[in-house]
């Protein structure tokens, strides 16, 4: 099975870590459908959610 990771942008690790979703050691990819942090020290993974977790903050009002 081949690993299927995106990474996520630099605002949403930061979203991530304002919130104490991720803690400073660690850092977080997208796998699957899955969002996945991963501790850069000692290589500990844990699923913190879905991708909807990063699209909910992202979302604005257009207005025209």
């Amino acid at each position: 099975m081949s690993q299927d990771r995106r990474e996520i942008s630099q605002s949403q690790l930061a979203e991530l870590r304002r919130s104490k979703t991720l803690s400073p050691d660690e850092y977080a990819y997208v796998a699957g459908d899955l969002v996945v942090a991963e501790n850069a020290t000692n290589g500990t993974k844990r699923v913190i959610g879905n991708v909807s977790l990063l699209t909910e903050s992202d979302r604005r009002v257009l207005k025209g």
